[in-house]
């Protein structure tokens, strides 16, 4: 008895083919993910930033979001479209932040790196916001098990943040030294025929977004 129409406006990985490495696709697992790439990947490391970097993630994104502003959302449902609504809100702000931090870093801009940096401070609150509507959903719609594993992978989120907060604080006031991460070459993810302007890829493993470190696997 729902308008199908909200639900459809939850559907966020679906760009566009042109943006994609490989198109049509054969199985789900093949279809771009790249929402969980942008939500989880570190912004230091930008595991995924050379891939997303040709295109306006920022505009796709910031479409969605006034999609789910707009539509009239079923009234014993609220919790479930505030918690996506809450996720889209990060991919809206997180989705060029890693490109925009490295470009800053490169050009010892210290004014963007302050501007960035107010950035990541809402976007610490954001996560904060994306955990208490997510809680609320999950108890309301699961059993407790595997909770556990989303408050780790959302302090994480937190945590690194939170670091990279640190990072360009320390940056500012000498920019002599050095942030390892951010001196090292963005390269595409992929197969090896990944190319730089059809590069949206399927990244499944929630370790291989988060960290190149074997040990984490």
């Amino acid at each position: 008895g729902y308008d199908m129409d909200a639900f459809m406006v939850l559907d966020v990985d679906n760009y566009p083919e042109e943006w994609c490495h490989e198109y049509p696709y054969y199985s789900d697992t093949q279809d771009p993910n790249v929402s969980k790439q942008v939500f989880y990947q570190d912004l230091l490391i930008g595991l995924y930033d050379k891939n997303i970097e040709p295109f306006d993630l920022k505009s796709f994104y910031g479409e969605k979001l006034k999609k789910l502003e707009e539509i009239q959302i079923p009234s014993d449902l609220t919790y479930m479209f505030d918690y996506h609504k809450s996720i889209v809100n990060i991919l809206y702000k997180k989705c060029d932040m890693g490109i925009r931090i490295k470009k800053a870093y490169d050009n010892k801009d210290t004014q963007a790196l302050i501007k960035i940096i107010d950035e990541l401070k809402e976007l610490k609150d954001d996560v904060l916001s994306v955990r208490e509507k997510m809680y609320t959903m999950w108890h309301k719609e699961h059993k407790v098990f595997g909770w556990d594993l989303t408050d780790r992978r959302l302090y994480g989120l937190y945590g690194r943040v939170d670091t990279a907060i640190r990072k360009l604080n320390e940056f500012i006031d000498d920019t002599n030294i050095i942030i390892e991460e951010l001196e090292e070459e963005r390269l595409l993810m992929g197969p090896v025929n990944v190319r730089e302007d059809k590069s949206l890829i399927s990244s499944l493993g929630f370790s291989k977004i988060i960290t190149p470190a074997l040990s984490a696997r």
